[in-house]
């Protein structure tokens, strides 16, 4: 195998290492919000009393944005993710990497 090859190899696997520590940190992340916004809900549950604090009801007026949000964010991240886009940024790198040999 030649240099470039396993440099090739090698980039490749980092990039791949990289992207699943990204999802990984996404999904911590999300997680973490979700305790805290679960501790503050109890927390200003019990402070407020039941009859002041009613969340279902904030719920259910923010709700329809936050599809709509959520719609518009799977879009992109198809976008993104479609493997036309991916080989055709592959095929870019190696034109350049020939470039660069010649």
């Amino acid at each position: 195998m030649s240099r470039l090859d396993k440099l090739e190899k090698r980039n490749s696997k980092k990039r791949k290492y990289k992207y699943i520590l990204r999802v990984i940190f996404i999904f911590v992340m999300i997680i973490n919000t979700m305790l805290c916004a679960f501790v503050v809900d109890r927390r200003a549950n019990s402070m407020l009393g039941k009859n002041q604090y009613k969340i279902e009801e904030v719920f259910k007026s923010v709700e329809p944005s936050m599809k709509k949000g959520l719609d518009e964010v799977g879009k992109a991240t198809s976008k993104i993710l479609n493997k036309d886009n991916i080989e055709k940024i592959e095929d870019n790198i190696k034109k350049i990497k020939e470039s660069f040999t010649k």
